[in-house]
């Protein structure tokens, strides 16, 4: 089992993010990933776990979605259990961690615990406590 934590800048309209998601949680169902994206408005941040290969390929998929700007891994590593198993894919709007991820974005380096540090404070924001 893999989980990768990412980041992007959002290249869509704010309208436009429920499609996306629609989309996300459609596919990932059928591919055996799962996971959590949070909309900041500005740029996504996104937990996905599932089988390495499927992994790889979404990572492809998005990293040439015209939707997806920067998409920069923050983590990517083997996990023993999936921390979202229930959910294919969540969607949650946090319009105050744009700067955060911003930030993140035009940092030269993140280290592992940073972006661990990072994570547990996003997904700490969410109205279901994961």
């Amino acid at each position: 089992m893999r989980q990768i934590f990412y980041i992007s800048r959002s290249l869509i309209e704010p309208a436009d993010i429920r499609t996306l998601y629609e989309h996300s949680r459609r596919h990932n169902g059928q591919a055996d990933i799962t996971g959590v994206l949070m909309f900041t408005g500005g740029c996504f941040a996104q937990l996905i776990e599932g089988p390495a290969p499927a992994l790889q390929a979404l990572m492809e998929r998005i990293q040439a979605d015209p939707r997806h700007g920067q998409v920069r891994r923050l983590l990517d590593r083997d996990v023993t259990a999936r921390r979202f198993a229930d959910w294919h894919m969540e969607l949650f709007e946090m319009p105050g961690a744009d700067d955060l991820v911003d930030d993140l974005l035009q940092t030269t380096s993140v280290s592992p615990q940073r972006a661990q540090r990072v994570l547990e404070l996003m997904l700490a924001e969410l109205p279901l406590r994961c």
